[in-house]
């Protein structure tokens, strides 16, 4: 019988294969969105600090715009700020090569979502915006809340979510109250919350495991690493 020699063959293989790069989506971008079915356009900037992302829109109008995002998964969950105009929202963006497809909402105004596309300013045409899938999982009520500061000291509240125009209304009693704004593609969710003095904002990427369990991270914009959080419903 003959004996076959297959380590220099595996090992060649092995020589071959190339580690899987992170995706990076600092850089200037174009954008073309619609708010309230009304098109607008402008640019957008992206700056990796730590562990996640701020980002500042500046629109054709002359509105401009800060944000603090998470990148997980190839989707990018958003807050922005306009403090000047009172706006505060979320959005939630899939992650390609040279592009980002989005929707958002803002707090207290039209139930009708955004839409917004980035392209690297090297890019030539923009992509069809997309709709978010809705989740099959029914995440309302009320959670207990455990956590992890910034810092790593931990925290315990409560958290309740309300389904209201396709997106829910999210509410934290856990050192201090916050209120945020939620969407939902698929099996995540992208909170913007903000603080009752409308001073302190952030961001949760939100993985929805059951209806009982939903965990994930959370940002604060002009701090430069994350926290942790893990719902468990209350019966």
């Amino acid at each position: 019988m003959k004996r076959i020699f297959l380590i220099p063959f595996i090992a060649m293989l092995m020589c071959k294969v190339t580690p899987k790069k992170k995706l990076s989506i600092e850089g200037d971008y174009k954008i073309k969105g619609t708010s309230e079915n009304t098109p607008y356009e402008g640019t957008l900037t992206i700056t990796k600090r730590g562990e996640v992302y701020q980002l500042s829109w500046y629109l054709s109008n002359s509105e401009h715009y800060n944000g603090v995002g998470i990148l997980n998964d190839g989707i990018l969950c958003v807050s922005y700020i306009n403090v000047d105009l009172g706006s505060f929202g979320t959005a939630m963006y899939k992650v390609d090569k040279n592009m980002l497809r989005g929707v958002w909402v803002s707090l207290g105004e039209s139930p009708v979502y955004g839409k917004e596309n980035a392209i690297k300013k090297y890019t030539k045409e923009f992509p069809a915006f997309y709709n978010p899938s809705p989740s099959s999982i029914l995440v309302e009520g009320t959670y207990k809340v455990k956590g992890k500061n910034q810092d790593g000291s931990s925290y315990k509240g409560m958290v309740r979510l309300t389904k209201k125009n396709g997106e829910y209304e999210v509410k934290w009693e856990s050192g201090g109250n916050f209120y945020g704004i939620g969407l939902v593609d698929g099996d995540v969710m992208s909170i913007g919350w903000i603080d009752e003095e409308f001073k302190n904002f952030g961001v949760s990427w939100m993985k929805i495991k059951s209806p009982e369990v939903v965990e994930g991270f959370w940002a604060t914009w002009g701090i430069n690493n994350k926290g942790k959080e893990t719902w468990r419903k209350m019966k």
